[in-house]
């Protein structure tokens, strides 16, 4: 009987700890040039899809003589921690999907000793330098034991529930459901997939609009 007692503690250990490992995570996105938004992060295991799809166009520019506007824009990143391969899928001409494969590069992180509460868990902080966001302050909870967050911001022990970035760029939870997911929940797997080797010649239209007006401003000043 004890023996029975114990098989059933260890199945319904085993299950909770499986189902902390799968869930969505959403999170309220301050990009730091005006504008604010939702994301969501579905989670299993080592493996996580990291959904950007903005609903309304995007002003960057807002001052006399200066107003631009760039269309919104559909991004959905694949992450393999384990595998440490990333995907990341977005709409280009027409409306057509094209995957480009890349590495993921872990972040040299450095676990500090400062802890606070989100959502009712216990969050330790992280500090790491990367080379688009600058200086990052990630807060992960330890007892959801996945290593994932937002696109390139991962592989601390544990999920990362908020992140501030010297760049302006802010995650901050908005909800958290820890529930199994279907295998395609975490998956891309339409469009035509471009190798890794090319992924540094592609550019999202936020950096091509970027290069384009500061050209015209240098030239301008001339």
């Amino acid at each position: 009987m004890k023996n029975l007692i114990l098989v059933i503690l260890l199945f319904l250990g085993t299950k909770t700890l499986f189902a902390q490992q799968e869930g969505v995570i959403t999170y309220k996105v301050l990009s730091g040039l005006g504008w604010n938004y939702t994301n969501k992060l579905y989670f299993s295991h080592d493996q996580a899809l990291y959904v950007k799809e903005d609903a309304e166009d995007k002003i960057l520019v807002n001052e006399p003589n200066r107003r631009s506007t760039i269309t919104h824009e559909y991004i959905r990143y694949f992450m393999d921690t384990n595998q440490k391969v990333g995907i990341k899928q977005k709409k280009k001409g027409n409306n057509q999907l094209v995957r480009t494969e890349f590495p993921l590069v872990l972040p040299g992180w450095k676990i500090l000793s400062e802890t606070k509460i989100i959502n009712g868990y216990t969050c330790t902080k992280g500090e790491a330098v990367l080379a688009e966001l600058g200086t990052v302050e990630a807060w992960f909870a330890s007892k959801i034991p996945v290593r994932v967050g937002p696109p390139k911001i991962w592989g601390l022990p544990g999920l990362i529930l908020e992140v501030k970035c010297s760049s302006g760029l802010e995650f901050q939870l908005e909800k958290l459901e820890l529930k199994p997911l279907k295998p395609e929940e975490v998956q891309l797997t339409d469009g035509k997939l471009v190798p890794a080797k090319d992924y540094g010649n592609s550019k999202s239209k936020v950096q091509a609009w970027a290069e384009k007006t500061n050209k015209a401003m240098d030239e301008g000043d001339k």
